[in-house]
């Protein structure tokens, strides 16, 4: 076969990630970015042996549970409790519970994001704990209508954690499958590929293995603080309206001269007739700065919450009726694809809005 016919286009690229995004969408995804970020002719041509090895070797991967050392099979756990999705967020259709979550419109824009309803039994959830820790870890967590207090938030950071761990071990999978198909390639033909791209790369993989460790230290120093009471995220809360949207997401935003870890928990969750905000931080010197920046009270914490919101749209969970309840506009910002076309102050204004707009009252959790 040629080089012209190995070559891919953007829809062969799809159709070879399309098995894989059933099962992984993460993993999907990060493949996607990675193969349109690495346009080098060699690249191009060998891009279909590279997915190919890297989809079987995920496939290949049979996940153990590991919390506590467990070797038990993973499950398909959920971050959020299927429950809560079920009785305040979903819509019962054709006997199963629907709910909206923003997908990548790669068949005929992938300029843009589409609404794409989805079943709760399989929305927020990766494959993590085993069965016997996920039902024993997370029963009271799974109770649809219980708030949360001090020791709950902590499970619920824990497993949103994990969620991340996860992800990142199959992205330094996928970057060292990439790294070493790059410098196979530019051993055989160096002039092909760029030694700034393979030290670009290098320095991605640096960057992922330092993440993970730091989010496996953390996910050990919340298990401590469960086991023994003395809790390690403390959190403040905020109550808002009910708007029809859920969203969890760990954030590392830890810089190479941070002392400790800037991190922080961003949970959304919704209830009968109301909403809650809960931003997580560990006990270090940088909680006071995390939680000033996400000071909902304040325009400028509203602002980059939002931000954050919109710059990870693929935790956004919604009911099936949101998207009625907001104008053309706020939709096609929801819609836009923000790595390619950048939202602008205006429109993170608009979403903030529909967002924030009636706190009533914060709590503190020591």
């Amino acid at each position: 076969m040629d080089n012209q016919e190995n070559n891919l286009s953007f829809l062969d690229v799809e159709l070879l990630l399309n098995e894989v995004g059933a099962e992984n969408p993460n993993l999907a995804n990060l493949i996607r970015k990675i193969i349109y970020d690495s346009p080098t002719k060699k690249m191009n041509t060998h891009a279909r042996e590279v997915i190919s090895k890297i989809i079987n070797n995920q496939k290949n991967n049979d996940k153990k549970c590991q919390h506590n050392g467990c070797n038990a099979k993973s499950i398909n756990s959920h971050v959020i409790s299927k429950n809560k999705l079920d009785n305040f967020l979903g819509n019962k259709i054709n006997d199963k519970i629907i709910i909206d979550v923003l997908d990548l419109d790669l068949k005929e824009n992938p300029y843009k994001y589409n609404f794409k309803q989805k079943s709760t039994k399989f929305s927020c959830s990766f494959f993590g704990y085993c069965r016997d820790h996920d039902r024993d870890l997370f029963n009271e967590l799974d109770n649809a209508g219980i708030l949360y207090n001090n020791k709950l938030l902590n499970y619920q950071y824990l497993r949103m954690l994990y969620e991340n761990i996860r992800n990142l071990e199959s992205e330094l999978k996928v970057f060292e499958n990439i790294f070493n198909e790059l410098k196979s390639l530019n051993n055989q033909s160096p002039n092909d590929i760029s030694t700034d791209f393979i030290n670009t790369r290098e320095e991605k993989l640096k960057n992922t293995k330092n993440r993970l460790e730091r989010s496996k230290e953390i996910y050990q120093k919340i298990w401590q603080g469960l086991v023994t009471g003395v809790f390690y995220i403390t959190s403040k809360k905020y109550r808002l309206k009910k708007s029809g949207i859920i969203f969890s997401h760990f954030f590392d935003l830890t810089k190479g001269d941070d002392k400790e870890p800037y991190t922080f928990f961003i949970l959304k969750e919704e209830y009968k007739k109301t909403s809650y905000i809960y931003v997580g931080t560990l006990c270090n010197e940088n909680s006071i700065e995390i939680f000033e920046s996400l000071d909902l009270h304040k325009f400028e914490g509203k602002q980059f919450l939002t931000e954050l919101m919109l710059d990870s749209k693929d935790k956004l969970i919604f009911s099936t009726e949101f998207k009625k309840q907001i104008n053309e506009k706020e939709l096609s910002i929801f819609l836009k694809n923000q790595d390619l076309f950048p939202n602008e102050p205006i429109e993170i204004f608009l979403i903030q809005e529909i967002l924030f707009n009636s706190e009533k009252k914060l709590y503190f959790y020591t």
